[in-house]
Parts: C-alpha cells; structure tokens; sequence
C-alpha cells in the first residue's frame, strides 16, 4: 500500500488491549494518533487477536488507523491499515517473506529496527515505515541499551521508507531527536505521560 507523509499519522500508540493502563489511555486517542495493537501473545497464539475485536470496532468508528501485529490473516480480516512486524532475520520465515510480497499492496507494512543490518533488512523486504529504536532509556525494555542522540540520527539517513523514533520518547525530550528525515514517533512513555497530565 503506497503511503505518503501526508497520508500516515505522525505519532502512534503502541496499544495492549490486556493491560488496564493501557486501555485507559486507548479511550482518549484520537483519530490524529494511529493503533499498534501489541502484544507478544500475539505471537505464540494468534487467537489472542480475536478478543479484540470490540477495540478494532471503536477504532473504525472514530476513524483512527490501527496495525496489527505479527498476523497477516488477522490484519486482513480486521480490514487493518496495515501489519506490525518483528524483523528478526532468524525468525522471518519463507512464507513470512512470501507474505510480505503478497499483501504489500493491501496491508501497510511497519516494523522496528534497532541497527543498520535491519535497516538494510527491512529496504529489502520493502516496510513502508520503520520504527529506529530504542532512541531512550525505556521501562517496558529496562535491558536494551538505548542509542544515543547522534547515532539515532546518523541511522536516520538510511532508510528509503518513513522513519519514526521508538523508546522513550517524551513531549520534553523529542525535540532533541528532530531532523529532517523523521517523520514522526511511537510508543507508550508519551501516551502516559499525556494521561497524567490530564488527570492534574
């Protein structure tokens, strides 16, 4: 599916229909901000996806765009704007890639990458946006060591599809990472960050 910068959302909410914070915070989204439905049961039971149903419903009713994550049958099924999927070379089997070349003109298709390898990975299986992370220090992967400013923008210059930032991104601390090749950003920190806010 071809996308523009002014056809795709900027920012976008890594959302687990599992977690009560995190559904708190889905009922305030608007249609301004898209859906990542994540969660990594999704991966070892892809029946988990059935249970979203009635978030799959209000996103369409409010006109916000969701992804949904490592499932083309249910990205397909759901009539999603696209599919969120790991890039991990080991585990992007044959018919994963046969998949991606299928569905490439129905689904949208997003993955994050971490470092140049995946980068090149991700050009070569044609992702229509990619998510360069982790960009900070965040709670949700206390163990990955997060880039630094400058090489996130350095990373930044690769990618021939729309690059958005991932991991710890703040209101306070995204105008720090801006640079002409970034397009927008993800995550959760912000969403919560939002949350409390307006609660004080």
């Amino acid at each position: 599916m071809g996308i523009t910068v002014t056809t795709i959302t900027k920012e976008w909410f890594f959302f687990d229909p599992f977690n009560e914070s995190s559904i708190s915070i889905f009922h305030n989204i608007t249609n301004k901000t898209g859906i990542i439905f994540f969660n990594k049961n999704f991966l070892k039971n892809e029946q988990e996806l059935s249970k979203i149903q009635k978030y799959v419903l209000i996103c369409k009713k409010k006109k916000i765009p969701f992804l949904i994550y490592a499932s083309f049958y249910w990205a397909i099924k759901y009539r999603a704007f696209g599919l969120y999927l790991p890039i991990n070379l080991k585990k992007i089997s044959l018919n994963t890639r046969i998949s991606i070349f299928k569905y490439k003109n129905q689904l949208t298709l997003s993955t994050s990458v971490h470092n140049l390898k995946e980068i090149k990975l991700s050009m070569f299986l044609n992702f229509s946006f990619i998510f360069i992370s982790p960009v900070f220090k965040t709670k949700s992967h206390k163990n990955m060591r997060p880039l630094n400013r400058i090489k996130f923008i350095n990373l930044s210059k690769y990618p021939t599809s729309l690059i958005f930032a991932l991991g710890g991104i703040t209101k306070k601390n995204y105008p720090l990472i801006k640079n002409k090749f970034l397009k927008g950003f993800g995550g959760i920190t912000h969403f919560n960050e939002m949350k409390n806010h307006d609660k004080n």
